[in-house]
């Protein structure tokens, strides 16, 4: 497929999602794409080679978290791998702050390799286990297509978390029994069936916050 054809169905599937982005912003997730195609043999970063099928599974699919996603910022990409979804969200909103963290130095690298050739100065990469790392930044939401189970999600990052972290967690099939597993243990969750252009499976964005529990000290009178 040629590049103006692999630009057409970039656009024509933003405008299927009713995403707005500038011919200036699809240029660069395209130009990220072609990064990805230049390294993957390198790095071993995707098996997903066809062009048109990066743009569907990796692109689109990245960015139907947007709209749950909203400006909130700093944003923790847990396990990113090639930088999914979190590059492609920090191109897509470049006022926002998003740190990508993987475990795998050769991805870090890649990852380090495209934010500086697309001048994304909002992105910031961490090479660590999620279980190992600390911060005292206070993240405002964490996404993931990493994470094999919601529990895992969770409790892989409570150290990092509070009462009013945001989890988007990318599923396929509504995750009923991940869901009934982890249910005393969050609130506010919410299952968004997500439409993802050229795709034919499902989709789903988990969104939902880890339950706090406050313990209290009653005290002499």
């Amino acid at each position: 497929m040629t590049n103006e054809k692999l630009a057409h169905l970039l656009s024509n599937g933003l405008q299927d999602m009713s995403i707005d982005l500038s011919s200036e912003t699809q240029q660069r997730l395209l130009n990220y794409l072609n990064l990805l195609q230049k390294w993957n043999k390198t790095y071993n970063l995707t098996a997903v080679t066809e062009p048109s099928e990066m743009i569907i599974r990796h692109l689109f699919d990245s960015l139907a978290v947007l709209p749950y996603l909203g400006d909130a910022s700093p944003v923790l990409d847990v396990g990113t791998g090639a930088g999914l979804p979190g590059l492609v969200l920090g191109i897509a909103r470049p006022l926002q702050q998003f740190f990508l963290l993987d475990s795998l130095g050769k991805r870090t690298l890649f990852l380090e390799k495209v934010a500086r050739d697309l001048k994304l100065s909002n992105i910031t990469i961490i090479n660590s286990r999620v279980e190992q790392y600390h911060s005292e930044i206070s993240f405002a939401v964490f996404t993931s297509r990493a994470f094999s189970s919601l529990r895992s999600f969770i409790d892989s990052t409570k150290h990092l978390s509070d009462e009013k972290t945001i989890y988007l967690a990318f599923k396929g099939r509504y995750p009923l029994d991940e869901i009934a597993s982890v249910q005393t243990d969050v609130i506010n969750l919410q299952a968004h069936e997500v439409h993802i252009p050229g795709l034919n499976a499902e989709r789903h964005i988990i969104q939902f916050k880890r339950r706090v529990s406050s313990c209290r000290i009653a005290l002499s009178p």
